[in-house]
């Protein structure tokens, strides 16, 4: 055996040694003290769960969908919404929705998310491993979202919240009421391949899109009257580029947007935007994200007369 082979195989064998060490030096997350229970179809749930009666206030619910990068879009949905005096009474979020829904319950203030947005650099969510889970723990987005909001709960927080992400043992999408909201969505946005999967009472959990990505049952499950849904990744497809993260963003869009969904045709308002940024991993700088949020914006005062007309039929404070 030569020299330069018996130099290759102990490079080699030394870098899997190293590597090997690293990938046992990977955090496990383990998520059992959150409260989590199955997304059941309005079919399963309560026969009253679609009349809507002028017996008891009109529950409002907002539902925020995945869609990566292209969720800055929200911030503009929200905007819209803010400036016609209507507030969500229950929220719904998947993946990067998730993280939407949270910051907007913490705080519905556009002004508010507006700064934290243009301000916000995807090296704060950035905690990259070498594992054969992924390439990204996962816990810097939990931390950035703690650090960016008031409650530690759930279910303490203003409104009643459910981050949705698919349980790959049931084959069921949960919905996450309870618990450190941080870990709620870090558990909803991880990409398979990307993030390490998550583990909540032994199964094993991945991004929410997989399975429920507009996640409009989670609303009517939290008790919405009338769900106002807002798909930011259906809009426009990526860009086709040949390399394994472009492939990856191709693969959630073609299984999200080709053919009609259900869960988002049982809406009653869909907001689609379509966005003038259309990757799905490139934030941008604060004038794409500007540009983004218009688009946000402008989809959704394109929706405004139906959305008020909506809410006036069952609601007359929203009359006028």
């Amino acid at each position: 055996m030569s020299k330069r082979v018996v130099t290759t195989l102990v490079t080699l064998t030394v870098a899997a040694i190293a590597t090997t060490s690293l990938m046992s030096c990977v955090a496990k997350n383990d998520y059992d003290d959150l409260f989590g229970v199955t997304v059941r179809p309005p079919a399963e749930q309560s026969p009253s769960a679609r009349v809507v009666t002028t017996d008891k206030p009109l529950r409002v619910g907002l539902v925020f969908g995945g869609g990566a990068a292209r969720g800055v879009m929200h911030l503009g949905v929200i905007k819209a919404l803010n400036e016609a005096g209507i507030e969500a009474d229950v929220v719904a979020g998947t993946s990067v929705g998730s993280i939407a829904a949270v910051l907007y319950v913490n705080n519905p203030d556009y002004a508010h998310l507006e700064e934290l947005i243009l301000e916000f650099s995807d090296r704060a969510i950035t905690d990259f491993i070498i594992s054969d889970q992924g390439l990204l723990q996962g816990k810097a987005l939990a931390e950035w979202i703690n650090d960016n909001i008031n409650y530690r709960d759930l279910a303490a927080m203003p409104k009643p919240i459910a981050l949705v992400a698919a349980n790959v043992n049931t084959h069921k999408a949960v919905m996450f009421t309870g618990g450190n909201p941080g870990e709620a969505a870090q558990i909803s946005s991880s990409v398979p391949g990307v993030f390490v999967p998550a583990t909540y009472n032994g199964d094993m959990l991945i991004d929410g899109g997989m399975l429920s990505n507009v996640p409009v049952y989670a609303a009517r499950q939290l008790g919405a009257d009338i769900v106002i849904a807002i798909d930011v990744m259906c809009g426009r497809a990526p860009a086709v580029e040949s390399n394994a993260v472009s492939a990856l963003g191709s693969a959630f869009w073609l299984q999200n947007c080709v053919e009609p969904k259900s869960e988002v045709a049982n809406a009653d308002v869909l907001i689609l935007p379509i966005p003038s940024n259309p990757s799905l991993i490139d934030f941008g700088d604060q004038e794409v994200r500007r540009r983004s949020i218009t688009d946000g914006y402008n989809a959704t005062m394109a929706k405004m007369p139906e959305i008020k007309q909506l809410l006036c039929e069952h609601d007359t404070s929203y009359c006028g």
